[in-house]
């Protein structure tokens, strides 16, 4: 291919990349908690001037470093206060991510369609698709792991000060981002590889001492502002309660075993956790053919994913997107895989299975999704069948050439099937689930109708989005009782609730107007697929204790 060419194709892939993430970005309402956290707490600091103690709902929120706070309130300075703005930060940082796994690839493998592969695997995997547009804190942590390790790895490679440099700055951000998780991670990583090469002398040539006070210039003088500003035990209670006890304790997570990581992966990690496995035969298979710097490549990736993997099973509490960087070291080692297949007329058996199954799977999967759409909102019939028509074409010409061909041009199937999949979601699903998200126009009703004094709140219901949507203080109620006393003492007072909170406030024959009511969209399959007597619809309501004195409604 001409260079003319190439270029053109790869501006095409960059746009397809950039495409994944901003679709609807602006448009599809605020997820969950994490991203009400990262979108309303910016907007307070600059509201308050105040960049040391970041606070949400009026209360402070010291459990993260406020790196995450620092850029998207930086990004409202320029862009204006909006969930567009919070998000394009999280895809700028993801963007930047894929440069570095762009040039991962290529430096390991010494080709472009490896690079491009590797970065395609990670853009594609499910867990990076859903939080790279919601949790700006993660994909931030992400990348700054990935960098260090990328520069390390450049280091090691060239010896020039220049990767060192930029290795400590991204520890030291990793560290304002999320904590000690960002330099434990890396460094296990790093001193287990060298160990397995024994390169000991690498630590000293990596110049500790000049590194570790450069990272105590970026990442200490926060901490100190704090001590200054909160107190010294804030500080403490930071390290202590927000990471040892969180590591060490089964309060701060879901109980979860040993086990649960290695399906979280699966899950997460697919299509290319089912391709990883026929792609590790691969690796093995070529495994005398290997260089030294091939087998230390591997090496490292290796240990990249393992580490991870078993620092969080070690732990007490576990959350799902704790695994996330494993998947650029495990998009690496798939990437890997085609300097390795050039050098073989045919595809291995295991693989070929592999891809068979995914041609299998993948339009299966899609198929569902289009189920899904048609019996919650109303889709356009011609739009589904043209994505089925494609699933299954893509999946038939995979199929044929797999059967007849064995060729390599088949790898691009999943490429293809998963493009084309998140691309109804990005065009179809999200746009209609939105009917199913009642925060942003409740919220809307809610500033439309109430007088200044009035106090809002909800009721057995996690609607941080809430604050950010009012832009006011939302009390949060968890028993009949905290409920009563509200409707009780506040006059007016708004509250949000699951319909059946309702009872609470029948039982006690407190007098309540209905102001609107508006359905919430399932998160378990059975429900999505059969909503009836057993699976009813859930709905959300918005009721008031009084009628207010000026009704602006």
């Amino acid at each position: 291919m001409n260079k003319g060419w190439q270029k053109t194709l790869e501006t095409g892939l960059g746009i397809v990349l950039v495409l994944l993430f901003t679709v609807h970005l602006g448009t599809s309402a605020i997820w969950d908690s994490n991203e009400a956290f990262y979108t309303e707490t910016p907007r307070v600091m600059n509201l308050r001037n105040d960049y040391v103690v970041p606070s949400f709902n009026d209360q402070p929120r010291l459990n993260k470093p406020p790196l995450s706070y620092w850029l998207v309130a930086a990004a409202y300075r320029v862009l204006g206060v909006d969930v567009w703005t919070q998000r394009l930060v999280g895809v700028a940082l993801l963007l930047a991510l894929f440069a570095v796994v762009w040039h991962f690839g290529y430096d390991l493998y010494a080709g472009r369609i490896a690079a491009w592969a590797a970065v395609f695997v990670v853009a594609l995997t499910p867990r990076l698709l859903i939080m790279g547009r919601r949790a700006v804190i993660e994909v931030a942590l992400l990348f700054f792991i990935t960098s260090a390790l990328w520069c390390f790895h450049r280091f090691r490679r060239t010896g020039r000060g220049r990767y060192l440099f930029w290795f400590y700055t991204a520890l030291a951000a990793g560290f304002l981002t999320k904590g000690p998780v960002a330099v434990i991670l890396p460094g296990l990583v790093i001193v287990l590889f060298l160990y397995w090469q024994r390169e000991w002398r690498t630590i000293r040539e990596m110049k500790p001492g000049w590194g570790g006070v450069w990272f105590l210039l970026l990442a200490a003088p926060w901490f100190i502002a704090l001590g200054v500003e909160r107190g010294p035990a804030t500080v403490l209670e930071f390290f202590s309660l927000e990471n040892v006890a969180r590591y060490t304790s089964e309060t701060f997570g879901p109980e979860r075993g040993l086990g649960f990581y290695p399906g979280v992966f699966m899950v997460d990690f697919f299509p290319w956790s089912l391709l990883l496995l026929s792609v590790t035969g691969v690796w093995w298979a070529a495994r005398r053919d290997l260089s030294d710097t091939e087998r230390e490549n591997a090496a490292y990736l290796v240990l990249w994913c393992l580490v991870p993997l078993v620092f969080f099973s070690l732990a007490a509490g576990k959350q799902e997107y704790y695994l996330m960087p494993v998947y650029p070291a495990a998009a690496l080692l798939l990437a890997g895989a085609w300097p390795l297949l050039q050098r073989r007329l045919v595809l291995p058996p295991l693989l070929r299975q592999g891809l068979f199954v995914l041609a299998l799977v993948l339009p299966a999967l899609g198929i569902l999704m289009v189920l899904v759409s048609r019996r919650w909102w109303s889709s356009a019939l011609w739009m589904d069948l043209l994505f089925i028509g494609l699933w299954l074409a893509i999946s038939g010409w995979a199929g044929y050439r797999l059967v007849r061909g064995h060729s390599r041009s088949v790898l691009l199937a999943p490429f293809l099937l998963c493009v084309t999949i998140v691309t109804y979601v990005l065009l179809v699903v999200l746009p209609g689930i939105e009917a199913f998200r009642p925060i942003p126009r409740l919220a809307e009703r809610l500033v439309r109708t109430a007088p200044p004094p009035a106090r809002y709140g909800t009721y057995n219901l996690a609607a941080p989005s809430l604050c950010f949507y009012t832009r006011q203080p939302v009390l949060e109620l968890k028993t009949a009782t905290g409920l009563v006393a509200m409707f009780t003492r506040y006059k007016p007072f708004y509250c949000l609730m699951p319909e059946e909170g309702l009872a609470a406030l029948e039982a006690q024959g407190l007098p309540y107007e209905e102001l609107a009511r508006e359905p919430v969209f399932p998160v378990k399959l059975t429900h999505m697929l059969t909503f009836d007597a057993e699976h009813p619809r859930r709905t959300l309501v918005l009721v008031r204790n009084a009628p207010p004195a000026t009704d602006g409604d």
